[in-house]
């Protein structure tokens, strides 16, 4: 079992998500951390940190977090792969309970968790079991739920030309393979909410680049579930358009693509 960590420029908050891993209550596990080209002294320092704690830490060029993550699960021995993002943590509890999952169940692909928050935000969300379609218009999961290090090689791993979803990406290629998928009740993950994170201020042009994407990595659930997959998008469908009419939503793209985010 493998948890990957990407960083860049995140040192900060690396040592915390790096002890949330060695804290796992499992025995068989390795730690590995893509630096993604950073160049600020405190992650450097808190890379080496983790170097001495056991970490494995790869040093990549600067390529994006689908890279870092790719490079990272490309060297990892495990079978299975859990990502972790540098500014959150893993519950003691997860590696054990998922792995358990997948050892147990050939046919299930994904293993998520319930999602505590805290920082700029708190709360929990705990998702509930997706039907296969519903992948197709919202992710379901956050990055960091298990999945098997050989459904990430017949998927050709994160798609490193998007820049927006490419966790969603992933997890549509995996069910499209046909794995099913399966959450714990426990909370797995401890996410961290920051002003002005990415995924908050993303544009039109860049979701719909990512939707496209999805739709075509998902032929196959619509192909196996044509109904279903028919209606969850027409909804989608119209509730994107009243939202893009929105002159709020209009202003909001147009100053984003100004700012080049």
């Amino acid at each position: 079992m493998s948890i990957v960590i990407p960083c860049f420029n995140d040192g900060a908050h690396l040592g915390e998500a790096v002890a949330s891993a060695f804290a796992q209550d499992h025995d068989d596990y390795e730690v590995i951390v893509a630096d993604d080209g950073s160049v600020d002294t405190v992650t450097l320092e808190a890379l080496d940190e983790a170097k001495q704690h056991g970490a494995r830490v790869l040093r990549c060029q600067h390529a994006g977090v689908s890279s870092a993550r790719n490079a990272a699960i490309g060297a990892a021995t495990g079978e299975y792969i859990l990502p972790l993002d540098a500014d959150d943590r893993l519950a003691t509890t997860y590696v054990r309970q998922a792995s358990s999952v997948l050892d147990t169940d050939p046919d299930v692909g994904i293993v998520g968790a319930g999602t505590e928050f805290f920082g700029s935000g708190t709360g929990e969300m705990h998702p509930a079991p997706p039907a296969p379609a519903a992948w197709l218009v919202a992710n379901q999961l956050p990055v960091s739920a298990m999945f098997r290090r050989d459904d990430w090689v017949r998927c050709g791993g994160y798609d490193e030309d998007l820049r927006w979803g490419e966790d969603w990406h992933l997890w549509v290629k995996i069910v499209a393979l046909g794995r099913t998928v399966r959450l714990l009740s426990t909370v797995g993950l401890y996410y961290r909410r920051r002003p002005g994170q990415v995924t908050e201020n993303v544009p039109w042009d860049v979701q719909e680049s990512t939707r496209a994407r999805i739709l075509q990595a998902g032929l196959p659930i619509i192909n196996r579930f044509p109904n279903d997959a028919s209606r969850i998008l027409a909804a989608q469908l119209n509730q994107l358009q009243a939202v893009r009419q929105r002159p709020s939503e209009r202003l909001r793209t147009a100053a984003l693509r100004v700012l080049g985010r």
